[in-house]
C-alpha cells in the first residue's frame, strides 16, 4: 500500500468529514473567485484547483512573508511586506506547464536563508507519480534556477513527503520518504532519506538513507535543536502494523540521536492516517510535541513535552473537544511561550482552537475560537518572525488569512 494511490481510508468519521471537505475545487489565494494574489496570476484557470488551497508560508530574517502556492499547472511565488495586507506579483516558478501535486499532508516546501536565498521543493507527476523538484531564487524570487531532480532514483521509486530545513547555520537539509527499497525482505512502510548542503547552487544532492519502516502517508515534522541538529518526530510503522511516533536527530553525517520510540499508544492499523505530528524546541531544549492517535491506550489529539529529547515526556495533555473531531494540532515555541492550534468542527463550520502557555507548557489557557471557515479548508499552520507568532490558514470561504497571536 503506499499513499499516493487509492488505499482504504480510516473509518472513524474524521476522515468522512475530510474527503467531504476537500473534494470541494477551491480558489483560495484572495477569498474572491475572480481574484488570486491580486490578480497576478497569468493563467486564471489553474488556481481553480484543489493544490491552490494548499499554500505554503515562511518569514525571511528581516520580516518578509513568502507564499508558495500550487496551481493546477505551475508554482507560484509571491511575498508580503504588511502582514498579509497586500501582496507583490506572483511569480511562475516552472516554466514548462506540468501537472502539479499537491495535498494538506503533502504540501511543496518553502525555506529561506539569512543571505534572503530562497528554496523550494515542489511535486509534479512525471516517470513517478510523485516526483520533486528542487528550484531557487538569489534575486529575492524575481527568477528562479531550472528545477532539478533530488532523488537520485527519482525514475524508478516513488518518493514523497519532502520537506525543507535550515539549520541556524544556513545548512539546507532535504528530506523525504522514499521507496527504493521498499519490496526488500523484511521492509515495510517507507525509508526516510536526506540530503544536506551549505552550497545548494551546485546542485549536488548525495542521497543518504536514514531509517527505515516509516509511516509514508503521515507528514513529519522537523525543528532545530538547540544544538542546531534538525530533530525529526514522525510516525513510525512498528511491528504488527502498530503505528506510534518517534523520534530523532539528524547531523550531516546521518542519525546522531535516536532513533526513540516516544508515544505508546499502540495504534494497530492497516491504512494511511494520513495525519503528521507537530515539533517545537523551545530555547531552554524543551520538546513539545503533538499527534493524533487512535490507539488501544488512547484516542485523540494529545500534547507532551520533554525534557530528555523525548526518552521521557510529560504526561499527554489531550487537545480539544472528543465529540467535535479535534485534528491536525500545531504547536510553536517562542522563547517562554508556546501556543497551540487544532481544528474543529462544529456540524456548520470548521473552527481553528488555540491555547497558550507562558510558561514552557506547564500550564495553559483555555481554549478559544480564531479562525472559522465554512466551506473546504487546509491545515493550519504555525510561523513566526522570531518575535511573533502568526496562524497560517488557507480556506475556500476566506481565503489566506495570516493572523497574528497575541500573548496571553
Amino acid at each position: 500500500m503506499t499513499p499516493k494511490t487509492d488505499h482504504i481510508q480510516l473509518s472513524f468519521l474524521l476522515g468522512l468529514i475530510s474527503i467531504l471537505f476537500l473534494s470541494v475545487p477551491a480558489t483560495a489565494l484572495s477569498g474572491k473567485p475572480d481574484e488570486a494574489s491580486n490578480g497576478s496570476f497569468a493563467d486564471m484557470a489553474t488556481a481553480q484547483s484543489r493544490e491552490g488551497l494548499y499554500i505554503s508560508a515562511t518569514f525571511d530574517s528581516n520580516g518578509r512573508l513568502w507564499r508558495l502556492i500550487p496551481t493546477r499547472n505551475h508554482m507560484y511565488v509571491d511575498y508580503s511586506d504588511d502582514f498579509g495586507q497586500n501582496y507583490s506579483k506572483a511569480v511562475q516558478i516552472n516554466a514548462s506547464s506540468v501537472k502539479i501535486k499537491a495535498l494538506a499532508e503533502d504540501r511543496p516546501s518553502i525555506v529561506v536563508d539569512k543571505n534572503g536565498r530562497i528554496m523550494i521543493v515542489y511535486f509534479t507527476n512525471d516517470k513517478q507519480p510523485w516526483t520533486s523538484w528542487f528550484t531557487f531564487s538569489d534575486d529575492h524570487g524575481q527568477t528562479f534556477s531550472t528545477p532539478t531532480l533530488i532523488s537520485d532514483h527519482a525514475a524508478t521509486a516513488r518518493h514523497y513527503q519532502d520537506q525543507l530545513f535550515i539549520s541556524p547555520s544556513d545548512r539546507l537539509y532535504h528530506f523525504w520518504y522514499d521507496e527504493r527499497n521498499k519490496h526488500n525482505a523484511g521492509k515495510s512502510g517507507a525509508t526516510l532519506y536526506f540530503t544536506t548542503t551549505t552550497k545548494p547552487e551546485t546542485l549536488k544532492f548525495p542521497n543518504q538513507p536514514l531509517k527505515d519502516s516509516n509511516c509514508e502517508c503521515c507528514r513529519m515534522a522537523i525543528d532545530s535543536d538547540i544544538d542546531g541538529y534538525p530533530t525529526i518526530f514522525s510516525r513510525f510503522l512498528l511491528p504488527g502494523s502498530i503505528r506510534d511516533h518517534g523520534i530523532m536527530k539528524v547531523s550531516p553525517a546521518g542519525i546522531i540521536s535516536g532513533p526513540t520510540r516516544v508515544t505508546e499508544d499502540l495504534w494497530e492499523i492497516h491504512a494511511c492516517p494520513e495525519h503528521g505530528p507537530s515539533l517545537s524546541i523551545s530555547e531552554n531544549g524543551r520538546y513539545h510535541m503533538t499527534w493524533f492517535t487512535q490507539g488501544s491506550v488512547r484516542q485523540g489529539l494529545f500534547y507532551a513535552w520533554s525534557d530528555q529529547q523525548g526518552a521521557k515526556h510529560s504526561e499527554p495533555m489531550q487537545l480539544g473537544n472528543p465529540t467535535a473531531l479535534p485534528s491536525h494540532a500545531y504547536v510553536k515555541a517562542l522563547e517562554n511561550r508556546v501556543a497551540i492550534i487544532w481544528k474543529e468542527f462544529n456540524g456548520q463550520k470548521t473552527e481553528i482552537k488555540l491555547i497558550q502557555s507562558t510558561d514552557y507548557g506547564e500550564n495553559w489557557s483555555s481554549p478559544s475560537t480564531i479562525a472559522e471557515s465554512s466551506s473546504a479548508s487546509d491545515h493550519p499552520f504555525l510561523i513566526t518572525t522570531g518575535k511573533t507568532i502568526f496562524l497560517s490558514w488557507n480556506s475556500l470561504d476566506n481565503g489566506y488569512q495570516l493572523i497574528t497571536i497575541n500573548p496571553k
